[in-house]
């Protein structure tokens, strides 16, 4: 519990210190004319089915930092989860399975992951672009309370959309190397999604997404999921969003439900 408390301070201190210097800088007339930096909050709430007796509660919450500045992208994110099991189900890394023999939740911080993206080509009058994203995903959450794997994960991805005035077409393909914590053995994962976006007006947007993914684990199935969204600028700093999200990934109809605000400074 001890070591759990320390990891906690830990990333509090390093989010703090992130964000806390990203906003001084942002705030200062150096990067005034050369960026955005721009903080989001949310929550997401994941029921899930494990079958006809049991059942798992995923809450999460996260902060995330981004930085815009030319062609890069750099994003910084910390999560929060609460995950609440029925009898029979527990918590590996996030992820729901069978296993607990007794009611039980789990919360606390969980993995911090920052990501890299830079656009490696914006066609004319940005009709057309490629970017390029890095990410790692550190395992410093409590991995006996299954909100991590202990272990790093690494990924590579490549991202396209192409815009038809109000319209865009997006896509994405990439690869996952996941850490291999004690006693399971972690699958490789090629991923990708296909979706799109429209734009109402200044204020209001709307999209879709369909993504797939390998099978992360060989207890689990690969990602199937479906999800639609909606976005709305307040002004032009804030802006709120909302999200719907189904999963097939068993078959079955699991929704996700979720929401964020994000300010630009």
């Amino acid at each position: 519990m001890k070591l759990r408390s320390m990891k906690n301070r830990v990333l509090i201190a390093l989010l703090a210190g992130a964000v806390g210097g990203a906003a001084a800088l942002a705030a200062s007339k150096a990067w005034a004319g050369d960026g955005q930096f721009s903080l989001s909050s949310g929550f997401g709430l994941n029921p899930e089915e494990i079958s006809t007796a049991k059942s798992a509660n995923m809450l999460s919450t996260s902060t995330i930092g981004k930085y815009e500045t030319g062609p890069w992208l750099l994003k910084l994110t910390v999560p929060y989860s609460s995950i609440s099991g029925s009898a029979g189900s527990v918590a590996v890394a996030g992820h729901i399975i069978a296993g607990n023999a007794a009611n039980s939740t789990q919360y606390g911080l969980g993995d911090t992951s920052a990501a890299a993206t830079y656009n490696i080509y914006a066609g004319e009058a940005s009709n057309f672009g490629v970017n390029l994203t890095g990410k790692i995903k550190f395992g410093l959450a409590d991995k006996f309370f299954g909100l991590s794997s202990g272990q790093n994960d690494y990924a590579a991805q490549a991202d396209a959309y192409q815009n038809f005035d109000r319209f865009k077409a997006l896509g994405s393909l990439g690869y996952k190397i996941q850490g291999d914590p004690a006693g399971i053995s972690m699958n490789r994962v090629l991923y990708g999604s296909v979706g799109g976006a429209y734009r109402l007006n200044d204020q209001i947007s709307g999209g879709v997404d369909f993504s797939l993914s390998q099978s992360p684990t060989p207890i689990e199935p690969g990602q199937r999921q479906l999800s639609a969204y909606v976005s709305h600028r307040i002004n032009n700093s804030f802006k709120a969003r909302g999200y719907l999200l189904q999963d097939f990934s068993n078959g079955g109809s699991d929704r996700s439900v979720g929401a964020a605000v994000s300010y630009g400074f």
